[in-house]
């Protein structure tokens, strides 16, 4: 695809919206994104069907050719402005992508969902240039065995595709 518009700040690159996926580019989007303790196991071909969703738009920074930024955002009707779905290798090309995000599309306020064991200077970072920041439950578990041993789940976090 063609570029878009040159990326701002200190990087030099190119932003893509949508467009044609390729495998690396959905394995480097899943690479990207925070680690923490614990989340669901995605699957690249699993990934892929998820990019197939309607009103999901796939925003996504490149410099040198190498992915380094990528955002999801809406997911049917009940996540338009959301950006459920992100990766970074730092947080100032996250930011420098929002912004694009921000500038591209018509919301009025654009969401983050961001795991709660986010690393401190990411999460000061991102608090820092945000006009609001709240903490919520992601989901709620309820065991359908009684006698099931209850393992902790507070460190779970369900990126936006896997909550479907």
């Amino acid at each position: 695809p063609a570029p878009e518009g040159q990326l701002r700040g200190r990087l030099e690159g190119e932003f893509r919206l949508n467009g044609t996926l390729e495998g690396s580019d959905l394995e480097r989007m899943i690479q990207l994104r925070p680690s923490g303790p614990m989340t669901l196991a995605r699957s690249i071909p699993d990934f892929g069907k998820m990019m197939q969703i309607p009103w999901l738009d796939r925003f996504r920074a490149y410099k040198n050719g190498e992915l380094v930024a990528s955002i999801l955002i809406g997911k049917g009707y009940d996540m338009v402005g959301v950006m459920h779905e992100w990766g970074a290798t730092d947080h100032q090309t996250l930011l420098t992508l929002i912004d694009h995000v921000a500038k591209t599309l018509p919301f009025e306020s654009l969401m983050l969902l961001v795991p709660d064991n986010l690393e401190t200077s990411w999460k000061s970072a991102l608090v820092a240039h945000s006009e609001s920041y709240e903490k919520h439950s992601m989901a709620l578990i309820k065991y359908l065995n009684k006698k099931q041993k209850r393992e902790d789940y507070s460190s779970l976090f369900v990126w936006g595709l896997d909550s479907i």
